[in-house]
């Protein structure tokens, strides 16, 4: 992903370069510009929510007092400002400002309710705005700020920091962002308390919490919207399974049961999480050297027409160029499967013969010289 790399490039070169000069200028100028132009009031009365820890023995909140931004002193590194550099982090909603602390089953909390006595332009870098979706830079940025860190890593916020005192120093007075503690809960950094009143404070104590966990999968290929899995341990067997079976997928490339010996990459297809298709390097019946290998590939009925198996096809046909493994791809396509004739034609393959499989049923073999 290209903004991925940007960013990494970006933070690297505050890392190991210079801790107050971006290496590239044009990358953070277009980054800076993206996320200014995203202003938004905050209202006048606004309820904002900022927790803290209270000792385990507390029947009682902290005051007040003790729940604003805190002093210079006592200020720590955190995702928006560096050490010593105070801070008014909270939430629009009381369980968001908890679970960013990500407090532990009977930790106590003190829950304090502000409310905004004026309004505040702040820029909302929430990836649900529009403004933020027209960049590919500010939408990776945005990321970037609300996902966790390790908390080991000295330099973890350089890149986050650096950005959010530069908008400070443009005039910005806080930012909004996503939780990612707290799916669908908003975070509010703000860089002053001024014009922000306390209104009252709650005790209370964690009675739950729930952890979920994905297996990670091996990502061989990603493209701009699927994800091509090898799937060594069978996870979606059941899925690969069913489409073998599926009366309804028709339009196919190759034998999509081929003998485990003769596959050679077997990819699961996935769009947003969610299993669409399969594609396959396997070795051709029609192949004459150890040099071809064969493409397969099947997509679910709900998800054709929209390009996700020329999308997975041709990432996949780069993919094998890159190896140095073979030189000629060939796809084997029923005489009467018109859709797929269409899809290797499109995807630049050339008609060669025609041969009657095994079972009598008659083929058209297409191939594409690999790029040496």
């Amino acid at each position: 992903m290209v903004e991925a790399a940007h960013w990494i490039e970006y933070e690297r070169g505050l890392r190991e370069t210079n801790r107050h000069v971006p290496s590239d200028a044009a990358y953070f100028d277009a980054l800076f510009k993206g996320c200014m132009v995203c202003e938004t009031a905050l209202a006048v009365g606004s309820t904002l929510y900022r927790a803290r820890f209270s000792n385990d023995t507390d029947t009682d909140p902290l005051p007040l007092r003790q729940m604003g931004m805190p002093p210079a002193e006592r200020a720590r590194d955190q995702r928006i400002t560096p050490a010593g550099v105070p801070c008014f982090y909270a939430a629009f909603e009381p369980d968001t400002a908890m679970a960013e602390l990500r407090p532990w089953p009977l930790a106590r909390l003190t829950v304090a309710t502000f409310h905004t006595a004026s309004s505040f332009n702040v820029l909302d870098l929430r990836r649900a705005n529009p403004q933020v979706r027209q960049s590919g830079t500010v939408d990776f940025a945005a990321y970037m700020i609300s996902r966790p860190v390790d908390p080991d890593d000295a330099l973890r916020y350089v890149g986050t920091q650096y950005l959010a005192q530069k908008l400070k120093g443009a005039g910005a007075t806080g930012l909004l962002y996503d939780s990612m503690l707290k799916p669908g809960g908003t975070n509010i950094a703000m860089f002053g308390d001024s014009g922000l009143m306390p209104a009252s404070a709650c005790l209370h104590i964690l009675t739950d919490v729930t952890y979920r966990a994905t297996r990670c999968l091996s990502t061989l290929i990603q493209t701009e919207r699927l994800s091509l899995l090898t799937d060594s341990d069978g996870t979606y067997e059941w899925f690969v399974d069913g489409l073998r079976t599926d009366p309804d997928v028709q339009a196919y490339i190759g034998n999509l049961a081929p003998h485990a010996a003769d596959v050679a990459h077997m990819l699961t297809i996935l769009e947003a999480e969610n299993p669409v298709g399969i594609v396959a390097l396997v070795k051709s019946p029609a192949g004459e050297t150890d040099k071809d290998i064969g493409l397969l590939c099947a997509i679910t009925q709900s998800a054709r027409r929209g390009g996700r198996a020329t999308e997975a096809c041709q990432a996949v046909m780069k993919w094998a160029g890159t190896t140095g493994r073979w030189t000629r791809l060939l796809a084997c396509v029923d005489q009467r499967n018109e859709d797929s004739r269409q899809l290797v034609v499109k995807l630049g393959f050339q008609f060669q013969r025609r041969r009657t499989t095994g079972h009598g049923h008659a083929e058209d073999v297409f191939a594409f010289d690999l790029p040496s």
